[in-house]
């Protein structure tokens, strides 16, 4: 997934990525948040004018909106195909209900930190029920948390890197992490995510790691 609104002062260099790449658009995950709902339709069009692109894949909204007004507008925008489905930003539980409630409809998505260092059971729990899939923002925990013996034990007897452990701790929970990279090399390890899996007691020892605590969610 590439998130342009992460990328704004760079449109130029996407466009010349985009069409140097050879990648049909409809092979690309393009997201876009909106950090304001005064005026979604402005906004993403903006977005879409400045990287080139005739729709997103996914709006999400970082401000909860008040009424109705902006996901009618973001529903129209939908239908006239600028994007496909509307998801949200570090929403709670509370607040994703209220939304339901209001709009009549969940979002598809709820973006928001997470990895095995900072979990919640229950957040997970509501959102299977309402259909919502979890993006986790730092998936990896902070850095140094790469350094963590245990991720590194699991890593040795699987034979990969820490780092692919806990991705594939996302998959196995079925969470979807949104990696960032900045290395051909670690393109090439994410995808190697799917070339093995954990065991039970190996995923046990992982989610042992949250520090979360019995809140809803945990910022790591």
């Amino acid at each position: 997934m590439i998130d342009i609104t992460a990328i704004q002062e760079q449109p130029d260099a996407f466009r010349e990525v985009l069409h140097q790449s050879g990648v049909a658009r409809d092979e690309l995950c393009i997201a876009a948040g909106l950090a304001s709902t005064a005026d979604p339709r402005a906004e993403l069009q903006r977005l879409l004018a400045a990287f080139g692109v005739d729709y997103v894949d996914l709006v999400l909204i970082k401000t909860i909106p008040k009424g109705t007004a902006c996901w009618q507008e973001l529903a129209a925008l939908r239908e006239e195909g600028l994007l496909l489905d509307i998801g949200v930003s570090d929403h709670t539980a509370e607040e994703i209900d209220a939304l339901i409630d209001v709009i009549g409809e969940a979002p598809v998505a709820n973006s928001l930190p997470w990895s095995p260092f900072a979990y919640s059971n229950a957040l997970q729990a509501h959102h299977r029920a309402r259909e919502i899939v979890i993006l986790a923002q730092h998936p990896l925990g902070h850095r140094h948390r790469l350094d963590d013996p245990v991720p590194d034990e699991i890593a040795r007897a699987q034979e990969c890197t820490a780092a692919q452990v806990m991705l594939r701790w996302h998959l196995q929970r079925g969470t979807v992490p949104l990696s960032r990279v900045t290395d051909v090399l670690h393109v090439d390890e994410n995808f190697a995510v799917f070339d093995f899996a954990l065991s039970d007691d190996e995923m046990a020892r992982l989610d042992g790691l949250n520090r979360a605590g019995t809140g809803e969610k945990g910022h790591d």
